[in-house]
């Protein structure tokens, strides 16, 4: 049985839809700013509330649909009482999903010790906010090549092989440029499964395999210095080659998005268990 669902997924993020200032005195800096910067935020607040007024009439607990409908929900009159009981339904609502996560995270931890270091390695960190940048299938072999700019790994690339597939289910197809959210990991009687809950599209995606098995690349101290000073668009590709060490091995990634071979990015990788 899984702890990651779509659903779940769903409750959280609308939960989330409406958030305002918990305090008074969090609302008195709010409309102080908003008038040093000569916004009309009560107007604005007004347009935000008509704008999700038909999603919120449905997932709100009814007694805060005549807030919704008289337009004072996310206003500063909210009276004090209903303004704490609003923010309780959100705290709660984002506690059920907490512990969702943190059931799904436990899974996890238990099913990767039955497989490789590398595998380990990868799931030593989060995969959240990765994005799927290559997909290759060889008879019951599936290739995932995952992409962690802007994420939470130090991994530059992880590259997940998933060993002799014996199903796969989706409620859309899975395509290059799928951003991860959330995932969980489980031990099977056959294998393992691995359920993954993407944006952009909103989607659920679930494989069974015999054994999951992976790689993973870093990009080299260069790389990162020269991004951070922001360099790296200034440095020919011949420069930057010329100053990598070459006692070291290296891949090259290029993404289908990057067009100039003076951004090429460079990996180091470590080599998988066996």
């Amino acid at each position: 049985m899984w702890n990651l669902t779509k659903q779940a997924k769903e409750k959280f993020s609308k939960c989330n839809i409406l958030p305002i200032p918990e305090t008074d005195e969090e609302w008195e800096i709010t409309l102080r700013e908003a008038e040093e910067e000569g916004e009309d935020l009560i107007s604005h607040l007004k347009e935000e509330l008509e704008e999700m007024k038909e999603e919120l009439l449905q997932i709100l607990p009814s007694r805060f649909i005549p807030y919704v409908e008289n337009g004072t929900l996310n206003q500063p009159t909210l009276q004090k009482s209903v303004r704490d009981d609003y923010l309780q339904w959100i705290h709660e609502a984002s506690k059920e999903i907490e512990q969702v996560l943190d059931a799904a995270h436990s899974q996890t931890e238990k099913a990767v010790t039955y497989l490789s270091d590398s595998v380990q390695g990868v799931f030593e960190e989060s995969l959240h906010d990765s994005t799927i940048e290559r997909i290759k299938r060889e008879g019951d072999i599936l290739h995932l090549y995952i992409n962690t700019d802007g994420g939470f790994s130090s991994k530059a690339l992880i590259h997940l092989i998933f060993e002799n597939v014996m199903t796969e289910e989706s409620d859309d197809s899975l395509e290059v440029g799928h951003w991860i959210v959330y995932y969980e990991l489980q031990k099977t009687v056959d294998g393992f499964a691995f359920r993954v809950l993407f944006d952009c599209p909103d989607a659920e995606w679930t494989i069974s395999m015999k054994n999951l098995d992976a790689e993973y690349y870093y990009r080299p101290a260069l790389y990162t210095l020269l991004n951070n000073e922001e360099k790296i668009e200034e440095t020919s590709f011949e420069d930057y080659v010329a100053q990598l060490n070459p006692e070291h091995r290296f891949w090259l990634s290029t993404p289908h998005d990057i067009p100039y071979p003076v951004i090429i990015r460079v990996y180091h990788p470590r080599k998988r268990s066996t």
